[in-house]
């Protein structure tokens, strides 16, 4: 999306061996979808992110990025632990924005993998945002065998 777009995003703090975070991140809208069929209320009785609503969003994004982290952490045998999710709704540029400064990260590039979530009564689209330190990336590298030294 672009930076003045108004998201929904909810983002876990990678900890132990690795720096980073990874978010969920839609449109305003489409989180308003996804809570309401994550709750089992009408899609059009959700007009706000309420309590419920927010508290639904991230325990997906726990099962989801979780399911992500324990696939990574077999294939590079290591554990990584990751904080409890915190949700915020703003611009996508000041999201990113804090997020970078919150974690003091020097990232030049992100893995963004669309994301989409097929419920009973629709699906909704997203996008997952991995941000991780140099320092984690250069860790899963060495693990997989694909690091090599810059000359």
């Amino acid at each position: 999306g672009k930076e003045e777009e108004l998201v929904s995003a909810v983002y876990i703090t990678l900890v132990g061996g690795l720096s980073g975070s990874i978010l969920l991140i839609w449109p305003v809208s489409q989180a308003l979808k996804l809570a309401a069929m994550l709750t089992g209320r009408k899609v059009s009785a959700v007009k706000e992110m309420d309590e419920i609503s927010r508290s639904s969003l991230k325990e997906l994004t726990n099962i989801a990025i979780g399911s992500y982290l324990n696939a990574i952490s077999q294939v590079v045998k290591m554990k990584i632990m990751h904080s409890i999710p915190a949700f915020t709704m703003d611009m996508l540029g000041t999201i990113l924005d804090e997020i970078l400064i919150k974690l003091s990260l020097k990232a030049e590039e992100a893995l963004v993998v669309k994301t989409e979530f097929i419920v009973e009564r629709g699906q909704v689209e997203g996008f997952l945002l991995f941000l991780l330190d140099p320092s984690a990336l250069e860790i899963i590298f060495k693990r997989l065998g694909l690091w090599k030294r810059k000359k």
